[in-house]
């Protein structure tokens, strides 16, 4: 069952780059990125922060207020407070700042260029002499930002009080054709987690080996048990929920790591099972845990899933975080999921 509640997109024609969060600074309201623009939503309307339609710009790379600002592709955001937004401007290889206050953009670090083709020598040191190339996937932690770059398959740690950018990781420590993708951090193990595209690596928050979970051969990844004889495939994105739990979205299936015991639990197909009961054949691009509900961006819509019973947390006073699972069963029936679709992007 699927139930579909289209609002008044912003513009005539939206694409949906996958990245949605609760929005800190409107209670309530979910952050989402829709290709050139980030926009707020209380999944009834929604709201453009800044940004432009890119078939009107006609600049690149713009800072200013609102719709003054122009950006290439929006890949990924993060929140360090409840008044600024940091923007991963992909296809502009840079970051950029938002303060939610004003809605002005600034650039935070790295050199932004017209064409992520033209590719000069990657560079570390201070943020704004810094040189980034395309940015996938961004998270923060305590004054720091971690960077995930697809192009050159880099871990960048980019250090605000410091005014520093270094390299943590270099694509040549992931296995072969395994370049990273999305990145979570695991601030009570000073570890951060990478998916790459078929394999799920950890690292040091300061650096230091790069060390490969999961197996990374396989083409389909429905393997349970503990995460070194786990297989996977086309993952999309990683959560770490709570303290214990990390929750991947992946082309055939949502994926559940109990980190203490590294253990890999399936939740419920989505793509290429024969019974894809979650998603209906849609490959969930990004998710969000709240609530006990799922939030995922499918292809143009923000829908949801019911976390199962088994899913047992407790809510911590802070967005988006709860405590992880004590106990993982073993595949779970879901014929009976039904999935609810809030809004539609595009029109």
């Amino acid at each position: 069952k699927m139930e579909d509640n289209p609002v008044i997109p912003v513009y005539d024609t939206a694409y949906t780059s996958g990245h949605i969060e609760m929005d800190k600074f409107v209670e309530g309201n979910f952050l989402f990125c829709e290709y050139q623009a980030l926009l707020t939503t209380d999944l009834k309307t929604k709201e453009l922060v800044v940004g432009q339609d890119y078939r009107t710009m006609d600049k690149y790379f713009e800072d200013g207020i609102g719709a003054n600002a122009s950006f290439g592709s929006l890949r990924s955001f993060t929140q360090p407070n409840h008044t600024h937004v940091f923007i991963a401007d992909t296809s502009h290889c840079c970051l950029r700042s938002v303060d939610r206050r004003t809605n002005r953009t600034g650039t935070l670090a790295g050199v932004c260029r017209e064409n992520f083709l033209d590719r000069p020598e990657l560079v570390d040191g201070e943020l704004l002499n810094s040189t980034f190339d395309m940015i996938n996937s961004i998270t923060y932690h305590d004054g720091i930002v971690y960077a995930v770059e697809t192009g050159k398959g880099r871990i960048r740690k980019i250090d605000l009080a410091n005014n520093l950018v270094t390299t943590l990781a270099t694509k040549e420590e992931f296995p072969k054709y395994h370049g990273p993708q999305n990145i979570a951090v695991d601030p009570a193990r000073r570890l951060v987690f990478i998916n790459a595209f078929r394999s799920i690596s950890q690292l040091s928050m300061d650096g230091g080996e790069l060390v490969t979970l999961s197996k990374a051969e396989g083409l389909f990844g429905i393997e349970e048990g503990p995460i070194e004889n786990t297989t996977w495939s086309f993952i999309k994105d990683i959560k770490l929920v709570g303290k214990d739990t990390l929750i991947l979205a992946g082309g055939e299936t949502f994926r559940i790591i109990h980190i203490p015991s590294m253990t890999v639990s399936t939740w419920c197909f989505t793509f290429y099972a024969a019974s894809s009961n979650c998603t209906y054949g849609r490959p969930p691009q990004a998710l969000l845990i709240k609530d006990r509900q799922m939030y995922i961006t499918i292809e143009d819509t923000i829908s949801t899933l019911q976390l199962p019973a088994w899913f047992e947390y407790e809510d911590d006073g802070l967005l988006n975080t709860q405590t992880g699972l004590a106990n993982l069963p073993g595949k779970q029936d879901f014929s009976d999921v039904e999935l609810y679709s809030f809004i539609a992007f595009s029109i």
